[in-house]
């Protein structure tokens, strides 16, 4: 993705203002070694690459791509809308015009964006003396 698009210039805004409110939104990396140091255990992390649209051939990733495109476009408003007015101070109006050309680069196909997805699960420990565990 280029450094000048809207998608790129919005996903560092995002982390950025996310890392200042301490709700960092890049550390889906970490949960797996969290959840082990909370003391989950059998914890298993898988971390997928999905397309950012439907510009992938294989139907699979054109499919996955598809959701995501749609799931971004759904909550584009509703992600940025606080981060955006309270954390960076820019106005409503603002963040709208800056979205439309965010949606104009979710959409484009010559944008071949991946996204990474996190799955991570584990079992809480078994409590000694726990009958029900």
């Amino acid at each position: 993705m280029r450094t000048d698009s809207a998608l790129y210039k919005w996903t560092d805004l995002m982390l950025e203002a996310s890392r200042i409110v301490g709700q960092d939104l890049g550390n889906a990396s970490h949960y797996g070694k969290w959840m082990e140091e909370a003391g989950f255990e059998n914890v298993r992390s898988t971390m997928y690459k999905w397309p950012g649209n439907h510009w992938p051939k294989g139907k699979k990733e054109k499919w996955r791509g598809l959701w995501m495109m749609q799931n971004h476009l759904e909550g584009l408003h509703g992600f940025t809308m606080g981060l955006f007015t309270r954390i960076h101070g820019w106005s409503p109006e603002a963040v709208e015009v800056f979205l439309a050309d965010v949606r104009k680069d979710i959409k484009s196909t010559k944008i071949h964006v991946w996204w990474p997805v996190y799955v991570v699960y584990g079992q809480k420990p078994k409590i000694v003396g726990d009958s029900a565990g």
